[in-house]
């Protein structure tokens, strides 16, 4: 199991879904962050003391271990099924990969099932 992630285009389009879905972040030093203004790229380095102002000016690109800790709290589960990997919250399907796609892009994929599982309202 891989524990990083490739901040990609991709990855960015699906973290802007996540708090489009309804995510709610609570910025911290160490974050990763897209700006909302110019599509940069950056981390947060200092405390912080404003998260409103943090949120409304940057999406939170949310690392692979920080996707992960969402996940196992809304109790998202990833199972093998005939040559896929499903994603699902109970005995709803949240999300199918093939088990490649899966093996090479895991963390996006995972913040794909990340955001289904937002548009389900079971956060």
């Amino acid at each position: 199991m891989a524990y990083s992630f490739r901040i990609t285009e991709e990855y960015c389009v699906l973290a802007v879904e996540l708090e489009q879905a309804g995510y709610f972040w609570q910025p911290r030093a160490g974050d990763w962050v897209l700006d909302r203004d110019d599509s940069s790229v950056g981390m947060l380095t200092l405390p912080i003391t404003d998260q409103a102002t943090v949120r409304r000016l940057n999406y939170h690109l949310p690392t692979y271990v920080q996707v992960n800790e969402m996940l196992d709290r809304m109790v998202v589960k990833f199972v093998s099924s005939g040559g896929a990997i499903v994603a699902s919250l109970g005995e709803r399907e949240l999300a199918r990969f093939d088990a490649a796609h899966f093996q090479a892009e895991e963390a996006a994929c995972r913040l794909k099932a990340l955001v289904a599982a937002f548009r389900a309202g079971s956060a």
